[in-house]
Protein backbone atom coordinates (compact mmCIF):
# COMPACT_ATOMS: atom_id res chain seq x y z
CA UNK A 1 0.00 0.00 0.00
CA UNK A 2 1.10 3.71 -0.53
CA UNK A 3 1.86 5.91 2.14
CA UNK A 4 -0.51 8.90 1.73
CA UNK A 5 0.81 11.66 2.73
CA UNK A 6 -1.68 14.09 3.58
CA UNK A 7 -1.46 16.91 5.65
CA UNK A 8 -3.76 18.17 8.63
CA UNK A 9 -5.13 20.66 6.39
CA UNK A 10 -6.26 18.11 4.07
CA UNK A 11 -7.27 15.70 7.12
CA UNK A 12 -9.63 18.53 8.25
CA UNK A 13 -11.25 18.84 4.98
CA UNK A 14 -11.69 15.20 4.58
CA UNK A 15 -12.95 15.01 7.84
CA UNK A 16 -15.40 17.95 7.53
CA UNK A 17 -17.08 16.72 4.25
CA UNK A 18 -17.43 12.67 5.69
CA UNK A 19 -17.71 14.02 9.10
CA UNK A 20 -21.14 15.94 7.92
CA UNK A 21 -23.08 12.75 7.60
CA UNK A 22 -21.32 10.28 8.90
CA UNK A 23 -18.76 11.42 12.17
CA UNK A 24 -18.35 7.90 12.81
CA UNK A 25 -17.11 6.58 9.54
CA UNK A 26 -15.30 9.75 8.80
CA UNK A 27 -13.23 9.08 12.24
CA UNK A 28 -12.44 5.53 10.78
CA UNK A 29 -10.99 6.91 7.57
CA UNK A 30 -8.96 9.07 9.26
CA UNK A 31 -7.68 6.05 11.81
CA UNK A 32 -7.09 3.91 8.47
CA UNK A 33 -5.25 6.55 6.41
CA UNK A 34 -2.48 7.46 9.69
CA UNK A 35 -2.11 3.93 10.47
CA UNK A 36 -0.61 3.21 7.00
CA UNK A 37 -2.79 0.20 7.17
CA UNK A 38 -6.10 0.57 5.16
CA UNK A 39 -6.45 -2.80 4.57
CA UNK A 40 -9.16 -3.33 7.80
CA UNK A 41 -11.06 -0.17 6.67
CA UNK A 42 -11.18 -1.56 3.20
CA UNK A 43 -12.06 -5.18 3.90
CA UNK A 44 -15.00 -3.62 6.29
CA UNK A 45 -16.37 -1.28 3.49
CA UNK A 46 -16.10 -3.20 0.36
CA UNK A 47 -16.68 -6.28 -0.64
CA UNK A 48 -13.94 -8.86 -1.10
CA UNK A 49 -13.73 -8.29 -4.83
CA UNK A 50 -13.56 -4.60 -4.29
CA UNK A 51 -11.37 -4.58 -1.91
CA UNK A 52 -8.53 -7.25 -4.16
CA UNK A 53 -9.06 -4.80 -6.90
CA UNK A 54 -8.32 -1.47 -5.00
CA UNK A 55 -5.54 -2.99 -3.32
CA UNK A 56 -4.16 -4.17 -6.46
CA UNK A 57 -4.28 -0.82 -8.01
CA UNK A 58 -2.82 1.03 -4.89
CA UNK A 59 0.26 -1.55 -5.18
CA UNK A 60 1.19 -1.00 -8.76
CA UNK A 61 2.49 2.58 -8.85
CA UNK A 62 1.65 2.80 -12.74
CA UNK A 63 -1.97 1.79 -12.14
CA UNK A 64 -2.60 4.11 -9.33
CA UNK A 65 -0.98 6.72 -11.41
CA UNK A 66 -3.08 6.00 -13.95
CA UNK A 67 -6.09 6.07 -11.78
CA UNK A 68 -5.22 9.28 -10.46
CA UNK A 69 -4.80 10.95 -13.92
CA UNK A 70 -7.96 10.34 -14.54
CA UNK A 71 -10.78 13.30 -14.41
CA UNK A 72 -12.86 11.59 -11.61
CA UNK A 73 -10.27 10.88 -9.42
CA UNK A 74 -9.46 14.46 -10.08
CA UNK A 75 -12.73 15.51 -9.77
CA UNK A 76 -13.28 13.55 -6.46
CA UNK A 77 -9.73 14.58 -4.66
CA UNK A 78 -10.99 18.52 -5.63
CA UNK A 79 -14.19 17.90 -3.60
CA UNK A 80 -12.51 16.19 -1.05
CA UNK A 81 -9.88 18.50 -0.50
CA UNK A 82 -11.85 21.27 -0.98
CA UNK A 83 -10.27 23.00 -3.97
CA UNK A 84 -11.67 24.99 -6.89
Amino acid sequence: MPDFNLNDQQMKKIKEKFGKNNVEKAQQIEQAIKSGNPNDFLNKNLSPKQSATLQKVLSDKDAMEKLLETDQAKNLLKKMLGDK
